[in-house]
């Protein structure tokens, strides 16, 4: 065995090379030969010279293609369906009936081929069914089911659909998961759900299928205009909370979540609380609806009251109604906790700082009590996930607690404060241990923490209307709170000046004997992940058919984790130091959070001066080997807050310099994983970013400097990269400037309005003319989307310099709007 991986080490001494040799249409079938051969160099020279495709090496493989042997056949196969024509596509799947399963495999992904677009689709959807049905390998049925769903189009998912109904047991649940969340798969989905409480318990959907649609059908029915608004469009969620099967009932949680999370996406607050109140009326868990009835009406209506008086119906008599027999929506205790927590942020919201601190110390005692049961010591990995998110919620009443105590006044450098910080570390650094030894990675920081749904980055440190919350005391509350914790931790918050002094143990981690403990396990596990993942992928390799069809990809990997592996090894004979400490935990994000906080809020100068710290911390630390890319990522982040602040500040030259390096910055980010093999899923986040920053120097071309071509150069670019609903509306803008109506029109019409596009589309409304639309849209920006007076008013300037709203000018409607008050 171990000669055969020196055997594919060897064959891919340069994994990243591709042959260079021009193949000749003559050349193609002796090459083809060449893959039976018993010479390992001269099957890897053949295949990488074929794998280029050419002219003649369909023909060539499809010459013979039976009487070869599986070997040979499974690198032609592989060639088949990766260059068939479309026309070439019927003569593939002839072959489909091969007895070796292993060949069966490759050529089927001729089915799922996107760059053939509609051409054989028919041909390949029933492919892909009869393999489904009548291949003899499991895995291979499996495959062919996924491979429906990757095609996302009507016929693939009717047949989904149907398979999900006829299939056997544990299969029809795989055809149904299949199913892709897009739209033409949400008819498919909702008759599933509709037909699993049907009243003849014959014709019901299994409960395995239902199982496995259910959180989809919760996305489906938030993105339908007027999904969830009848009480039949709501029962399955009721009903499914109540069902007899444990999976059932949590696929049904778990779609219950999903739709509330996408109506707060669309920013649909209003309807989400709206079916929350129908749903619990309907006879649904009392204790979930009021959960989230506060959640959603302290973090994204901005109204503390309503989200108090729902914290503390959660734990009234009356919460447990609709709640099923042994449904399994978490411990009683954990609703206690989520009361007063969330009672305890309202408070604090309202002013209330001794209420807050009050509550908070009840909740305190409650997941104190959850910690000391120890799930984390059985042998169940959800018991142990619940202790490691019980550890999460312990840290944050701790911020809590810290928050509460200076809103009363508390001098930021108390020594209580600090050792609360200390101790919310201390718990961060507990549950990453927890989840190295669950899931092997170790590297985690403060942003783990602060991206729960509980954390006051999402409750009210965020860009929510709010009557009772003056933005100033919110704004110096959040940079005390990061200053504080930057305190216990420095290397992990840059961007936060730290308080004054403080006790060694509690401004070290290093002189603190239980995180410099933690620190030592973490590692230890982080070594093991390693080690674990270098074996699994060895085993990837050693498992393939043969040496040279081995993916570049996965030696280069293998050797990858054997270096890291021997880098950790090597690490571990020295103490733990400042440099483990940055190898394990990542940079937070709080500071770039409070600049964006500071520039909606018409700070762009403070915000800008928070961003220029932040860059500088990280600068002069330096961007850890372990955590590199994540390091160039955080670097431009900070460089779109500066440019953004630039601009804001009438200085685009400097504005544009600044974006122009964040962009450089994620060019070479983009660059360096693709070299390394980056799938378009592991790219995503970087295009995202890079798209941001595009329309940042779109924005400041058009609205600054006035160079309209150069804008529209910078968007359009953006738009390759992401096209969600704003980027979809900016689209619609960019064609209205440049008098494409009808295109621009067509945009809109496809366009969900909500508060993150009320304001481009006021601005492509003004350009196609359309006055009234524009002025409504411009007023619903200006009261829905901006936080306080100053962010207002800031928008007013911007707009009142808006080159898109030039025609909206003399109109004493918009005068007002944008009149300074």
């Amino acid at each position: 065995m171990r000669a055969l991986l020196l055997l594919v080490l060897g064959l891919a001494a340069a994994p990243l090379v591709k042959s260079s040799v021009m193949l000749d249409q003559d050349d193609a079938p002796a090459l083809v030969q060449d893959l039976g051969s018993q010479d390992p160099g001269r099957t890897r020279a053949a295949w990488d010279v074929l794998a280029q495709g050419g002219d003649g090496v369909f023909e060539a493989c499809l010459t013979g293609f039976r009487d070869a042997s599986r070997i040979e056949r499974v690198a032609r196969g592989k060639l088949l369906a990766t260059q068939a024509t479309a026309a070439q596509v019927p003569q593939v799947l002839a072959l489909l009936d091969d007895p070796a399963a292993s060949v069966r495999l490759e050529l089927s992904q001729v089915c799922t081929r996107g760059d053939l677009g509609a051409a054989a689709l028919d041909l390949r959807v029933a492919a892909l069914e009869h393999i489904a049905r009548h291949d003899n390998e499991p895995g291979i049925r499996e495959v062919a089911l996924g491979a429906l769903g990757s095609l996302d189009v009507a016929a693939a998912c009717e047949t989904l659909g149907r398979l999900a109904r006829e299939m056997v047991h544990g299969e029809r649940g795989v055809a149904a998961k299949a199913l892709p969340e897009t739209p033409r798969a949400a008819a498919v989905v909702a008759a599933l759900v509709a037909d699993g409480f049907a009243a003849d318990v014959t014709a019901r959907t299994p409960s395995d299928v239902l199982a496995a649609v259910l959180p989809a059908h919760g996305f489906h029915l938030a993105n339908a205009t007027e999904g969830g608004s009848t009480a039949a469009q709501r029962a399955p969620l009721v009903l499914g909370l109540r069902h007899p099967d444990p999976d059932v009932r949590r696929a049904t949680a778990e779609g219950f979540q999903r739709m509330l999370a996408r109506l707060r996406t669309l920013g649909q607050v209003p309807r989400a609380l709206q079916l929350l109140e129908d749903l619990e009326a309907q006879g649904f868990d009392a204790r979930v609806t009021r959960y989230h009835r506060s959640l959603l009406a302290l973090g994204s209506a901005g109204d503390a009251a309503t989200a108090k008086a729902a914290a503390q119906r959660l734990r009234h008599g009356d919460a447990r109604r609709g709640a099923a027999a042994g449904l399994e929506l978490g411990d009683a205790r954990l609703w206690l906790f989520r009361s007063h927590y969330l009672e305890g942020w309202s408070e604090l919201t309202l002013g209330h700082g001794g209420a807050a601190r009050a509550a908070f110390s009840r909740a305190w005692d409650v997941i104190d009590a959850q910690l000391a049961q120890r799930l984390d010591l059985e042998e169940v990995d959800g018991l142990n996930r619940a202790h490691m998110d019980t550890e999460h919620q312990a840290a944050l009443v701790l911020v809590g607690l810290i928050a509460a105590r200076l809103t009363e006044g508390d001098a930021i450098d108390d020594p209580e404060l600090l050792e609360l910080a200390r101790q919310a570390h201390t718990l961060t650094l507990e549950a990453q241990l927890h989840f190295a030894k669950l899931y092997g990675e170790a590297r985690s920081g403060w942003d783990g923490l602060f991206d729960h749904e509980l954390s006051p980055y999402r409750l009210i440190f965020n860009a929510v209307l709010r009557a009772d919350f003056d933005p100033d005391q919110r704004l110096a509350l959040e940079e005390s709170l990061g200053r504080i914790l930057a305190t216990v931790s420095p290397a992990e918050l840059p961007g936060f000046s730290v308080v004054a002094t403080g006790p060694p143990h509690v401004v070290d981690p290093l002189q603190d004997d239980r995180r410099h403990g933690l620190f030592q396990q973490i590692r230890v596990w982080r070594l093991e992940g390693v080690q674990r993942a270098k074996d699994e992928m060895l085993t990837r390799i050693l498992e393939t058919v043969a040496p040279f069809l081995v993916p570049e990809d996965d030696v280069d990997m293998l050797r990858r984790l054997e270096q890291h592996e021997a880098m950790l090894v090597a690490g571990m004979r020295d103490e733990v130091s400042v440099e483990t400490l940055r190898e394990l935990r990542l940079p937070g994000s709080q500071a770039l959070w409070l600049a964006t906080s500071l520039r909606t809020e018409a700070r762009s100068r403070d915000s800008r001066r928070v961003a220029e710290s932040y860059r500088a911390d990280l600068e002069s630390e330096g961007i850890s080997s372990a955590w590199y890319y994540l390091g160039q990522e955080r670097l431009a982040r900070a460089d779109l807050a500066i440019g953004g602040s630039y601009t804001d500040e009438d200085e685009p030259l400097r504005a544009q310099e600044v974006l122009l390096r964040a962009l450089g910055r994620l060019e070479d980010l983009e660059r360096r994983m693709a070299e390394t093999g980056a799938s378009a899923t592991d790219l995503a986040p970087t295009h995202s970013l890079m798209a941001d920053v595009l329309v940042g120097l779109a924005v400041n071309s058009n609205v600054k400097l006035g160079r309209i071509a150069e804008a529209l150069v910078w968007y359009e670019r953006a738009y390759t990269l992401r096209s969600d609903e704003f980027m979809g509306v900016l689209l619609a803008c960019y064609r209205a400037r440049m008098g494409r109506t009808e295109e621009a029109r067509a945009l809109l019409a496809r366009t969900k309005p909500g508060p993150g596009t009320y304001y481009n589309l006021a601005c492509t409304h003004a350009l196609l003319g359309d006055t009234n639309e524009a002025l409504k849209f411009l007023d619903l920006d200006l009261r829905e989307s901006h936080t306080s007076r100053p962010s207002r008013n800031k928008q007013r300037a911007w707009a009142s310099e808006d080159p898109d709203l030039l025609s909206l000018r003399e109109d004493p409607r918009f005068q007002e709007l944008v009149r300074p008050r």
